[in-house]
């Protein structure tokens, strides 16, 4: 019989359902597949190969049991689908992954019998607008309070942008760890499993958390415009737009992938100048010219501009207007 552990996604939406498809898929098919995310090595005593999924309504569950059904009929890896049942599935798992919408998990984690049910476990939350300590203190109430007679969770955020549907996200999570210094390295470790299952992932101090964040989900809309004026002159002298879009979207996908390269192969350190270097190599004088007429419009001071306005606070207590994808 084969070892493993219980995760728990309460909110089976179109990240926790990203995710349980990955996993799912890398545990059935242990071969790497061109389709599927390569996860990173993970202990087997931590890793999941059970899984409970919480929704809401009957029709999440009818639409998770088309998807996964068939797992639920296995014993490696197994799916459980549960509708309501939050309180049940915390208590089953030990691991949750709090996936469903803000107004949902403030209900959810209202529930005073969850304390209990989540000592020493890994609370992992994609809920862009609670941070770790705002969810301990739906949790437990007194957050500034040591509380000696029963064991907390290990609280940490993690922050997805809209790639993720691709297995492309910039994934954030905070190194700050809700009333604790750090976590056990088998839970970060599995953080980081669970959440390179639909793209990359960071770790950065929650000092830096919403800055990332809107870097990292602005940065698509951002990247868009780009796109679309690279592709309306080619267009304009007769490309089909699809042909004009795809040859400018596969550019694009190509430098981005040069540049984390170059991280690579640099030790960590970007090497843009060179990638430019090289594409304007091969441009025929063309670039030169283009890139010229960027410079006098002053495009890399207007994407910053539009980065600095993305990060604009609303209001007095450090909030910024970002989308939680």
């Amino acid at each position: 019989m084969r070892g493993g552990t219980t995760l728990a996604i309460i909110g089976c939406g179109q990240i926790g359902t990203a995710i349980l498809e990955v996993l799912l898929a890398s545990l059935s098919q242990p071969c790497p597949n061109h389709q599927h995310q390569t996860l990173p090595n993970l202990s087997m005593k931590v890793k999941p190969t059970r899984f409970i999924a919480c929704v809401n309504t009957q029709e999440s569950v009818s639409r998770l049991r088309k998807q996964f059904g068939h797992f639920a009929r296995s014993s490696f890896p197994n799916v459980q689908i549960s509708q309501g049942r939050v309180a049940e599935a915390v208590q089953q798992a030990d691991f949750v992954l709090l996936a469903c919408k803000t107004s949902q998990a403030v209900e959810i984690l209202g529930d005073t019998s969850l304390a209990e049910s989540l000592a020493g476990k890994l609370l992992l939350s994609t809920c862009a607008d609670l941070t770790a300590r705002q969810i301990e203190q739906l949790i437990y109430h007194d957050a500034t309070i040591e509380s000696t007679e029963t064991k907390r969770c290990y609280i940490v955020q993690a922050r997805a942008n809209s790639s993720f549907s691709v297995r492309q996200s910039a994934t954030l999570i905070s190194t700050t760890v809700a009333m604790a210094d750090t976590i056990p390295r088998d839970f970060e470790d599995l953080t980081t499993w669970i959440f390179s299952s639909i793209g990359t992932v960071t770790f950065v101090p929650e000092s830096v958390m919403n800055e990332a964040s809107i870097t990292s989900s602005l940065a698509p809309a951002l990247f868009t415009v780009a796109l679309e004026g690279i592709a309306k002159e080619a267009m304009a002298r007769g490309l089909r737009e699809p042909d004009a879009l795809h040859l400018a979207a596969q550019a694009m996908k190509g430098t981005a992938e040069l540049v984390l390269s170059k991280k690579d192969e640099n030790k960590g350190l970007f090497a843009i100048d060179e990638v430019r270097d090289k594409a304007l190599a091969t441009s025929e004088g063309s670039g030169d010219r283009g890139l010229a007429v960027l410079r006098q419009a002053m495009v890399k001071d207007t994407f910053a501009e539009a980065m600095r306005q993305g990060m604009e606070k609303r209001d007095p207590n450090n909030a910024y207007l970002y989308s939680n994808w």
